[in-house]
């Protein structure tokens, strides 16, 4: 199976581990906690992985044994949806920047990335006009992990 991680850069940079700072302002599109802080709101931060991996769809369940740790899963269609309103144009870009200058890899947006719709493997991209549809079993993807951080921690 085609199952890659296309980079891991250990943390570095301007990355954090600390939630215990109360007084750190935690801004969309910035890497915080080994993640990129997609949305904040009552019920805590959404955070992507700044780790990109390739797959195959039809690989994925064994993908995500491996990888699926430490509350980072595969993005549901919200959050894939989040994903994909949150990084457009000149916030893409930004990102972007942003990754490479930390040695991470950009996110690419001729390539699709897989999420889960109630069970079924589906893809998008971060395109404006990407469609979410279900994936092809045979087809390489990009899997970004999403991980929530509850404000009730």
């Amino acid at each position: 199976p085609w199952i890659d991680m296309l980079v891991y850069a250990p943390t570095q940079g301007n990355t954090s581990d600390n939630n215990s700072n109360t007084d750190e302002t935690i801004e969309v599109g910035s890497i915080w906690n080994n993640g990129i802080v997609v949305e904040t709101n009552e019920e805590g931060i959404l955070l992507m992985s700044l780790e990109e991996w390739g797959c195959y769809a039809g690989d994925l369940a064994e993908f995500l044994e491996e990888y699926s740790t430490n509350g980072w899963l595969l993005p549901n269609e919200v959050q894939a949806r989040t994903l994909n309103a949150t990084f457009q144009n000149e916030a893409l870009d930004t990102l972007n920047e942003l990754l490479e200058a930390e040695a991470y890899t950009p996110i690419n947006i001729d390539k699709r990335y897989l999420y889960d719709q109630d069970g079924e493997v589906y893809a998008f991209g971060f395109k404006s006009s990407s469609k979410f549809q279900e994936a092809g079993t045979q087809t390489k993807y990009r899997v970004r992990l999403v991980k929530i951080i509850s404000s009730n921690n």
